[in-house]
């Protein structure tokens, strides 16, 4: 289990440093909030395109390293890099069509290999910090 406030701290830098690799504009606004959450279940990310705001919750009790919670919520962040197709995906599951399955697992795919591109160019340090 991490300290929350740690925790907090790099969440903080890596939703940072991941907004600004994916190029997620400044107008969206994420909000970071550790919290307890279901086993096996470390984060998720919400978004509302009409507001332009998405709440990022994690669970740092689950979490067993720094590293850990690093990589977490960059792929969380990654995952706004396809907040257009979400929204049709959102869309597809409402209506329980039967192709949103597959989507969900395309786009899950395309968001853990940009989570690894920006892991590659932001890799996790032990010491100092990794905002620039």
């Amino acid at each position: 289990m991490l300290d929350p406030e740690k925790a907090m701290e790099i969440a903080e830098l890596a939703r940072v440093e991941a907004k600004r690799f994916f190029g997620i504009p400044e107008e969206i606004k994420i909000h970071l909030t550790a919290t307890r959450r279901e086993e096996n279940k470390l984060a998720q990310l919400y978004y509302l395109d009409a507001y332009l705001e998405a709440d990022l919750q994690f669970d740092p009790s689950q979490m067993d390293s720094l590293q850990e919670c690093w990589e977490t919520i960059a792929h969380e962040v990654a995952h706004l890099e396809s907040r257009e197709i979400l929204h049709a995906a959102q869309l597809l599951e409402k209506e329980e069509h039967k192709i949103f399955r597959e989507i969900q697992v395309a786009i899950e795919k395309l968001t853990v290999r940009r989570t690894r591109d920006f892991l590659r160019a932001h890799p996790w340090r032990e010491e100092g910090t990794h905002a620039e």
